[in-house]
């Protein structure tokens, strides 16, 4: 296809049989009214384009078109451009100068900001664009070469739109093809369920948890030829946002809810702070309420834990008791990944689990997804986690001063690692071994060897997070 007539189309006004008033089409998110619960996107875009080589004016066009071409390779009609002679996954969205009006691309995105960051399953997705009337498809043309929705990434926008731009991207996998059951002479809507094919849910996501906020795209193809210029021109043709008052905009819709993660997923820097997380079926390892308001669990095979903040709701929850949290994760004293509780629910009763034995020196360890570094340490990260380690008593503090509290009972052991922190003792000695917070009730200071339960969390020392173990239960050897 050589050429694409440029001429402006006069919108009729808004029908409300497809979409009703302009306001339906502002971006309408339901609040989750509770955990779990299911809610409800819809919007208009905040940018599409009208992506071909010819196009007079892309951005501010009121149709939107999609078409493809045939090398004549024996392949058939392509919806998508072949990516040479670009490196792999960039290309102007033609093929080259020779072809680069052979196919025809609408991109389209949506602002996602209204959705919190998290970790969510899709129930059910569209997109739905509006047709102009008197298509030049017959039916049977448009069920062989359909409609589609492909993922792309949201590199674009109307203000900066450049087609000849080397690192334009085309579009990717193909989430699903246009329903024309409803296929009329006159303007009608064609709707893309986003969940026929791959996976849009991980494109959601993405697009959910994306540090720049860069909104969901999509782009919509057809392998539909669109033949020479001044020739029938069979091609999808439908409404851009600023076609008239925007009534018939693409609009897409997603229904969600939260995907239960695992806490070791929780932790993962694909979500970023603050993000929506729910944890089911996890087992309650220690209850700090009086202290902190802080309970902390574990997976059922101890694999990870984590701590997580009440936000003064009461629990009276116990070791061994299973709860399912709803919350956002949150970084403590800019040193202990946690999750600050919106809900939480006891699902069952149980046996308290038993601590992970450990030695010093693999306690803390390295960077974990949003969980920092312990100062001097490397491996497996296992703050938040349920943990026995044994040492020789080599120095204490009856009124030591953290983020946790002032005049804490602390005392540090040592295994032999030699692990340290940079804090002082009560004599103004550098400390030796691991910090450990003694229970209410315990002989202060213990002497010679011990062996202490608790959950090991991190604060700040004088060089970065450094570990402090919390004991529930402290053991002469």
């Amino acid at each position: 296809m050589r050429k694409q007539p440029h001429r402006r189309v006069r919108v009729a006004q808004p029908h409300a049989r497809l979409f009703g008033a302009r306001a339906v089409l502002a971006v309408a998110v339901l609040a989750l009214l509770g955990p779990t619960m299911a809610a409800e996107y819809q919007s208009m875009p905040t940018d599409d384009i009208w992506a071909y080589a010819a196009a007079s004016d892309p951005t501010g066009d009121p149709l939107l078109r999609a078409w493809g071409h045939d090398l004549s390779d024996g392949k058939g009609p392509r919806s998508i451009a072949p990516n040479y002679p670009w490196s792999e996954g960039y290309a102007p969205p033609g093929y080259s100068d020779q072809y680069a009006h052979e196919w025809g691309y609408a991109y389209v995105k949506w602002d996602l900001s209204p959705i919190p960051p998290g970790a969510y399953r899709v129930l059910e997705a569209s997109a739905t664009v509006i047709h102009q009337m008197y298509p030049t498809f017959t039916l049977e043309q448009g069920l062989e070469f359909p409609l589609e929705a492909r993922a792309l990434e949201p590199y674009f926008s109307e203000a900066t739109w450049n087609y000849n731009d080397a690192n334009n991207k085309n579009p990717s996998e193909r989430f699903g093809v246009g329903d024309l059951s409803a296929y009329q002479t006159n303007r009608f809507p064609i709707s893309i369920d986003l969940l026929q094919e791959n996976s849009f849910e991980e494109h959601f996501e993405r697009a959910v948890n994306d540090p720049l906020g860069r909104g969901l795209a999509l782009s919509f193809n057809s392998a539909m030829e669109a033949g020479d210029y001044g020739g029938p021109q069979t091609l999808y043709r439908f409404y851009s946002r600023e076609a008239g008052d925007g009534t018939y905009a693409p609009m897409l819709r997603v229904s969600y809810e939260l995907r239960p993660l695992r806490v070791g997923e929780a932790r993962a820097s694909k979500y970023p702070l603050g993000a929506r997380v729910l944890l089911e079926n996890n087992v309650v390892t220690a209850n700090f309420e009086d202290a902190w308001g802080v309970i902390y669990v574990a997976e059922p095979e101890r694999s990870s834990g984590i701590g997580v903040k009440l936000n003064g709701t009461i629990t009276g929850l116990q070791p061994g008791d299973m709860v399912t949290i709803e919350g956002t994760t949150a970084l403590w004293n800019s040193c202990e990944f946690g999750i600050e509780a919106i809900s939480i629910s006891k699902t069952a009763s149980g046996s308290p689990l038993k601590p992970i034995g450990v030695n010093n020196k693999a306690t803390g360890g390295g960077l974990l997804g949003n969980q920092p570094a312990i100062v001097g340490a490397s491996g497996l990260n296992n703050v938040g986690m349920l943990i026995r380690v044994t040492g020789a008593v080599t120095g204490s503090h009856p009124s030591f001063s953290s983020p946790l509290g002032a005049n804490a009972r602390v005392f540090w052991i040592d295994d032999g690692s030699g692990v340290t922190d940079g804090f002082l003792t009560e004599d103004s000695v550098q400390s030796k071994g691991i910090a450990v917070l003694a229970p209410g009730g315990t002989v202060f200071p213990p002497s010679g060897s011990v062996a202490v339960t608790g959950i090991l969390r991190a604060i700040p020392g004088p060089s970065g997070p450094v570990r402090f173990l919390v004991a529930t239960q402290v053991d002469n050897l």
